[in-house]
């Protein structure tokens, strides 16, 4: 596999101050789990292909089901990176159990994803299932429609097995500088045409609608 250079070193990433963590609450980033971690499909579906340069880093089984996952590139160091800065939670559409059983496996055992919103912890808009954020104790607060809330979102490119992509990477300088960002809307809002422009270019069900960081 053939991916681009990393250049986003560990020597330019912000450490979190041991007196910037007492005085300020850690901040919750919400990260979508399928086509911005990663890539899966049922075994043997129609979408199924066997790839021999691409083959999937491992398998995840539900019921009779059984699907191929990829992990998008970078996303080990990505997760091991803003977990230092950020409390992670996880979200997918699809059901608990297969939310769980990839994060697990994104997991490692390194214990930074801890926390799952799945099918059942969405709402209804207009017929299309929306995803919310909740506070730094993780009870749910409200259930927000993402579309509603663009100015505490980062969009991101839906990853398809392209073994080049270096996305997660590139987010990471912004989410160092937001670390120490008072309101995350005051930055995030600049990019609001960016959001705009990716939904109007495609599906909003099958666009990656990320990360969301509230304090």
């Amino acid at each position: 596999i053939f991916r681009r250079e990393l250049l986003y070193a560990n020597a330019f990433l912000v450490p979190l101050p041991i007196n910037h963590q007492h005085h300020q609450m850690r901040k919750v980033l919400v990260l979508d789990l399928d086509e911005t971690l990663i890539h899966a499909y049922r075994f043997q579906s129609p979408r199924y292909e066997v790839n021999v340069n691409m083959p999937p880093d491992f398998f995840v089984t539900i019921n009779r089901d059984r699907y191929c996952v990829h992990r998008r590139p970078y996303v080990d160091f990505f997760l091991d990176t803003v977990s230092r800065w950020y409390k992670l939670v996880v979200f997918t559409a699809a059901t608990e159990e297969y939310g769980q059983g990839v994060m697990k496996h994104l997991d490692g055992g390194r214990n930074i994803l801890n926390t799952l919103y799945h099918r059942k912890n969405l709402t209804f808009l207009n017929g299309v299932k929306t995803k919310g954020f909740f506070n730094t104790d993780h009870r749910q607060r409200s259930l927000h429609s993402f579309i509603l809330n663009p100015d505490n979102a980062i969009p991101i490119k839906s990853w398809y097995l392209d073994s080049m992509d270096a996305a997660l990477v590139d987010l990471l300088p912004m989410l160092d500088c937001l670390l120490f960002t008072q309101d995350v809307r005051s930055v995030l809002s600049r990019r609001r045409q960016t959001f705009i422009n990716m939904l109007t270019k495609t599906n909003p069900s099958s666009t990656t609608i990320i990360l969301k960081v509230r304090s």
